[in-house]
């Protein structure tokens, strides 16, 4: 119910799906459009720093205790996605 929540000037969280089994979407709107993203180079960022909080925050312990696959939906400014980044449970 707090959500969209504008994370940087580029950057805003809309939203989470529970899906089947025990998997978890975040879904990120980048204020720009497909053909200027460097899809790589996200996927490289985003998936370091998502890798980083579920190691470091002490939040994500639940996450880890219930081996919850965590994914990363990224998409433009026009709804096309851009990418998805999956984090299994064993990758933290």
């Amino acid at each position: 119910k707090h959500v969209p929540i504008v994370i940087d000037s580029l950057t805003t969280f809309d939203n989470v799906n529970a899906l089947k089994g025990n998997s978890l979407q975040y879904n990120y709107t980048l204020n720009t459009e497909k053909s200027s993203v460097d899809t790589s180079e996200l996927i490289k960022i985003a998936k370091d720093a998502l890798l980083e909080q579920l190691k470091e925050n002490p939040n994500a312990a639940y996450f880890r205790e219930n081996k919850i696959e965590i994914q990363a939906n990224y998409a433009d400014k026009t709804g096309m996605q851009i990418c998805k980044i999956v984090v299994l449970p064993n990758d933290y």
